[in-house]
Formats: C-alpha cells, structure tokens, sequence
C-alpha cells in the first residue's frame, strides 16, 4: 500500500482525470475532492457498489507531478469527510470495519451539521461561547464568556469540537 507517482500525471487534474476513468473492473458512478481526498463511489460488474478514497500528492523536488494511494473502505480510511450521499448509493458492506467507518461518517456529518442561533452558548476548547451574529453557511461570530469582548468567526467545520450547546430561550 504505497504510493504511486508518474510523469503521466503532471497536473491534479490528469491524475483525477486517470483515476476515475472506468476500465473492465469498475466503474466510476460519482467522484469528489474534498481537499486532496478524493472520494468515489465504484461499481464492480457483479453490481457490488464501494467507496474508494485515493489520497493525492504532488511530489514536488526534480519530480514535477503528481501521485495517490488509494485506500478502499474496508482496509481503513481515516478521513471522515467522505459525502453522506455516497454511502446510500452503496450496497451494504460485507465486514465489520465498512460498518464502523460508515458510522463515523455518519456522525461526523451530524456533529458538523449542527445549527446554532444568536444568543446560544456552548463548550469549544474548554472555554464558553456566545453567538453574537449568524453568516449561514460561512459560520457565526462568536464571543468568549464573560469577557464578550473580542468577535471571532467560528466555522462549520469546527462545530465537530463543539460540546455543550445551550439553545438561547427567546
């Protein structure tokens, strides 16, 4: 499970190009990069539907181009930020560890997908918080309790670090 680099991929784009590519052994049914995770969802011919992960990196030094290590949803991806909807379009994993993995997809999802309203407080780094002002999908602008002094901007992705949420009663 090493990495694999070729000239045939000088830009990011030629690798994404190449690694969703269908061939004889499966097919590409919808791919996404999440930073340079790149996320798919490939189809076998016996209708068997996977979620593959294909970490890239561009090598850089003498070597100008890029490479990936692909990582198959039963051997052990890490990264959680794999889309909800690619797990529906899967059929249903055959071991234990696909199982865990979906979950703690699932639950990533659902902590960074929680709201908070002007006025709620919670936990985030074992200080308390204050929504001053809501920017929708770009997060909110909080205050540390007591001081309220200082604003800072708060963004979804750290929502998944939020403990303690108290919903303001208006």
């Amino acid at each position: 499970m090493g990495w694999l680099y070729s000239e045939r991929w000088p830009t990011r784009k030629d690798l994404i190009a190449h690694l969703t590519k269908d061939n004889e052994h499966s097919k590409t049914l919808k791919y996404c990069c999440v930073g340079n995770n790149l996320w798919m969802v490939k189809e076998l011919p016996d209708g068997t539907r996977f979620i593959l992960m294909c970490l890239m990196q561009f090598h850089g030094g003498s070597f100008c181009y890029w490479g990936y290590k692909d990582i198959d949803e039963t051997s052990g991806p890490s990264a959680v930020n794999c889309p909800l909807s690619y797990i529906e379009m899967c059929t249903e994993p055959h071991n234990d560890y696909s199982r865990e993995w979906r979950e703690r997809v699932r639950q990533y999802h659902k902590l960074r997908n929680r709201k908070l309203a002007i006025g709620d407080t919670f936990t985030y780094c074992s200080m308390q918080w204050q929504v001053c002002d809501t920017h929708g999908m770009q997060g909110w602008s909080i205050t540390q309790l007591p001081e309220q002094g200082l604003v800072y901007r708060f963004h979804r992705r750290q929502m998944k670090h939020v403990t303690d949420i108290v919903q303001c009663q208006t």
